[in-house]
């Protein structure tokens, strides 16, 4: 892939423990992430024998993984405002789990879903606001135990929660008691098969503030419900957002290794031009003109002619009156 020495790469895969043996058992695809010096993401949403061995399988091969934690599927995988006690649980079973297997880790990642399971519930909104409050502080202090633990941490943001912040300003987050983690790395969640149809320019505006990326999907997953999913990303569709995260020097996530694998994404991504043009929405074209207002080369080029007419003229008219 070109310029892939300059460039950053890493795919989230999320499978159950069968899947997941199946899947690096293949060892075209452990081939092509060796190739494209890419790194994997891997939903920790159990602690099994086969996901033991696919981190040691990958620790071997110098892939660097890092450990995106979930719950497991009886507890419907997401962390969330209501279940901050049990992802701490989870943590350190984690923790415990890696030290027995001897598993080496690039990072902890964490995707938080800012919502909660209350609901229509009997509670009182002083009772919401001071479990809120509660569930914020254990994730605040889920982030700070990461660090003390010498993991690295990164924070995978949906895209309503990136919408959010680029709707408010800070100290409006703040008052509203927005979770925000001191993490190492934010990646951006924008995951464009999800929203065919919209106004693809939002894209871009994300984008420019993002640290790195998330895109996709490629595949169906279990970790999304049947009404979110779409029809996967083509690769025309998937090679533009890629485009898009590695010309502006974006480290790029896609979402997911195995869609990849399956459409046989992987593969041709080895000679994959990085380079060539991308052809933007026109709304973002318009953005970047307007963007760049006067400083535009024809712009630039009608001012300095002004400028000389109207030197031109004040020569002249002094010139006259001296005479």
């Amino acid at each position: 892939m070109g310029n892939s020495d300059v460039f950053e790469l890493n795919f989230f895969c999320a499978l159950e423990a069968k899947p997941l043996a199946r899947l690096f058992e293949d060892r075209f695809v452990l081939d092509d992430l060796k190739s494209l010096g890419a790194g994997v993401s891997l939903a920790v949403m159990d602690f099994s024998n086969e996901r033991a061995k696919a981190v040691q399988l990958l620790n071997k091969l110098d892939i660097p993984v890092i450990a995106w934690l979930m719950l497991p599927k009886e507890e419907n995988y997401w962390f969330n405002l209501s279940n901050s006690v049990l992802a701490a649980e989870q943590y350190h079973r984690f923790k415990q789990w890696s030290q027995h297997k001897k598993l080496v880790w690039a990072g902890i990642g964490l995707c938080i879903k800012e919502e909660s399971s209350w609901g229509n519930s009997l509670k009182t909104e002083e009772e919401k606001s001071a479990e809120l409050l509660q569930a914020k502080q254990n994730y605040l202090q889920l982030g700070i135990q990461v660090h003390d633990d010498g993991y690295r941490l990164e924070l995978y943001r949906p895209a309503t929660v990136v919408a959010a912040q680029h709707g408010r300003s800070k100290l409006l987050r703040k008052a509203e008691g927005q979770l925000e983690l001191v993490a190492d790395r934010q990646i951006d969640l924008l995951f464009t098969s999800l929203h065919r149809g919209q106004n693809q320019a939002a894209f871009w505006r994300a984008l420019a503030g993002a640290q790195a990326i998330g895109i996709g999907l490629t595949g169906s997953s279990v970790l999304f419900e049947d009404m979110d999913q779409a029809d996967p990303l083509t690769w025309e569709e998937f090679t533009r957002d890629l485009r898009i995260g590695a010309q502006r020097g974006k480290p790029v996530y896609v979402f997911s290794l195995e869609g990849c694998a399956r459409l046989g994404y992987l593969d041709r991504l080895i000679t994959f031009d990085l380079a060539a043009p991308i052809h933007a929405p026109l709304t973002k074209q318009k953005n970047v003109q307007r963007q760049s207002g006067w400083r535009s080369p024809k712009r630039l080029a009608g001012i300095a002619t002004l400028a000389g007419i109207l030197g031109g003229t004040l020569i002249f008219l002094r010139r006259k009156k001296t005479r």
